[in-house]
């Protein structure tokens, strides 16, 4: 897509052919376990970026709001950080949240630059333009340009997407699958000030829900009343303490997050649907086939205007 001599790519790491890129320039965003079916240590993991970051060519960029990520990106000679912190070479400061957008200030060494807005809501989203600020000053495009293309991006479909909008009710659906990205989104969401917050997440893979089983509890902390419906496999098979029975046991125990579970997405839009009020809205998350309630929400409600 588009024209010129730059290709910019989100590469993936869950296979670890991440270490097999040699770009101009890699930014690391943030270094978390995860993708357990491949790495079978979180030190596998950060030597498959170690190794990103040693074969770059021009400038490593990384965010120095995330340990691991400032770890592998500050070991390399003549890398960038960004961040909200003070430590940070790049910073965010004056976050204005917007319902869904964000914008912010950027300094350098305490120099203001300038101010961004991007059409996304959330500290995340803020994170994420700022690295994209950086990274175009590393490619020598100009600030007011990078501005200017911020402020005129597409949201990603299933990032914060509104699908539907009808009978005073909010449906929006989220990819997000581990539980950072489940924070961020929640966060972002009671920034919007409805009624009521409403979740269906659909588990992905059974090695990820054993691994990090105790740690989605509190990242749907703010959720009114989730529901869960059986783990997405992904191609693997059934594994003990995988299973959305397990996830909704450390729920159960975790005590702060009012959780049901059902047995199919079919059971979760009949229970949502007569749930379900004015004021509400309703989260549709995971990274599976969970994205048919969002149809079923869109036909039942209407779309978004």
């Amino acid at each position: 897509m588009g024209a010129g001599s730059w290709l910019v790519c989100e590469a993936d790491e869950s296979d670890g052919t991440l270490a097999l890129y040699a770009p101009e320039v890699a930014v690391v965003t943030n270094i978390e376990f995860d993708h357990m079916e491949h790495f079978k240590r979180e030190a596998d993991l950060v030597d498959c970026f170690r190794r990103l970051v040693a074969r770059t060519k021009r400038r490593v960029i990384y965010c120095a709001d995330d340990p691991r990520a400032a770890e592998v990106g500050g070991a390399v000679p003549g890398s960038w950080s960004y961040g909200c912190s003070a430590s940070a070479l790049f910073r965010a400061v004056a976050l204005r949240m917007e319902p869904f957008a964000v914008s912010f200030d950027v300094l350098r060494r305490g120099r203001r630059l300038g101010r961004l807005r991007v059409p996304v809501p959330g500290r995340h989203n803020a994170l994420n333009a700022l690295a994209a600020c950086v990274a175009g000053l590393a490619a020598g495009v100009p600030f007011k340009k990078i501005g200017a293309g911020l402020a005129a991006f597409g949201p990603a479909r299933r990032r914060f997407e509104v699908v539907a909008a009808g009978g005073g009710v909010l449906a929006l659906s989220d990819y997000a699958h581990h539980p950072t990205e489940v924070r961020a989104l929640i966060g972002a969401a009671r920034n919007l000030g409805r009624r009521r917050l409403l979740a269906v997440f659909q588990p992905h893979r059974y090695t990820r829900t054993r691994a990090l089983g105790r740690d989605f509890p509190p990242a749907f902390l703010g959720v009114d009343e989730l529901v869960l419906t059986p783990v997405y496999a992904a191609s693997e098979a059934p594994r003990a303490g995988g299973r959305s029975a397990d996830l909704l046991r450390h729920f159960k125990a975790f005590g702060r997050v009012r959780a049901r579970g059902v047995a199919s997405l079919a059971g979760a839009w009949k229970y949502l649907r007569g749930t379900l009020r004015p004021g509400d809205t309703l989260l549709i998350v995971g990274a599976g086939d969970v994205e048919r309630i969002a149809g079923w929400a869109r036909d039942f409600y209407g779309g978004p205007v």
